[in-house]
């Protein structure tokens, strides 16, 4: 289903929002994150409401993919490499579940 035009709009907003605030990273670091994320295109495209769903969810969504691409450097740069690696076992474990 796809969602109003300006809902999405609003919906994009907060995800961003909620997206720098929960790394650390700027809005405007927030944004070019978010608007290269599989969350973005789900979302615009209308696959599986994504639009339904929080924002803390769809911010941790993009987080999660983050780990895979070349964005991640943005992601992830007040963590130490430490810290990168366990998040990422931890993700994989649930991915295996």
């Amino acid at each position: 289903m796809k969602a109003d035009k300006a809902i999405l709009q609003l919906k994009y907003d907060s995800v961003i929002e909620t997206l720098s605030k929960k790394k650390g990273i700027t809005l405007r670091e927030a944004l070019d994150v978010f608007y290269k994320s599989a969350v973005y295109r789900e979302m615009r495209e209308g696959i599986s409401d994504m639009h339904c769903r929080s924002d803390l969810y769809l911010a941790e969504e993009i987080i999660k993919d983050g780990y895979n691409t070349k964005w991640q450097e943005t992601l992830f740069k007040n963590m130490s490499v430490e810290e990168i690696s366990i998040k990422a076992a931890e993700y994989r474990k649930q991915e295996q579940r």
